[in-house]
């Protein structure tokens, strides 16, 4: 499995920025709960609730660039422009789910990954069972339609804000290295 990741992607002003739009989101009734899920809400279920402010799709642009997708399709059905905030409060988890490849296509779904505030504990990531720790600001990525992922209940007082940015892409181009990260 091939798992990517770029430390301090964002500034701690870039996460507080957008940690405004997800809380301004939850506040408003912008979300809704999402599946496989335990209290997480996110903008990936009816995107029609929710409109980015352009700083926000401009983050997507710089993202697929930084990932080496931007040529290949966003995620459709998924949030606005395949862009995607989740907040969980204390108690939220990602139950152990793998997403589906592409009807249509059978391409694979890579999402990338920006936790943009922590909890104090909890909210881990976990792939395939094992934890891959990440950091506020740090941006990472894999197959999520190849890979089994679930994310430990959020404990303390401080939700968990993450967001994410989806396309479809073949499963071979991203494990082969075809695609090149960090470009």
């Amino acid at each position: 499995m091939r798992y990517e990741i770029a430390p301090n992607f964002l500034t701690p002003e870039e996460c507080a920025q957008l940690n405004g739009v997800t809380q301004y989101g939850y506040d408003n009734g912008q979300m809704t709960l999402g599946t496989n899920t335990t209290l997480r809400y996110t903008s990936r279920l009816n995107p029609s609730l929710y409109s980015y402010p352009q700083g926000v799709l401009d983050l997507g642009s710089r993202v697929r660039a930084y990932c080496g997708v931007t040529n290949y399709p966003v995620i459709d059905g998924q949030g606005e422009d395949a862009i995607v905030t989740n907040y969980m409060p204390t108690n939220a988890d990602i139950h152990s789910y793998k997403a589906g490849p592409s009807f249509d296509t059978g391409a694979a779904q890579l999402w990338a990954f920006i936790v943009t505030q922590a909890s104090e504990n909890g909210g881990l990531q976990q792939i395939n069972g094992i934890d891959y720790p990440v950091n506020v600001g740090d941006l990472y990525c894999y197959l999520t339609s190849e890979n089994y992922q679930y994310t430990t209940a959020v404990l303390g007082a401080t939700p968990r804000i993450c967001w994410m940015f989806g396309n479809w892409v073949p499963a071979a181009d991203w494990e082969n290295g075809t695609i090149i990260f960090g470009g």
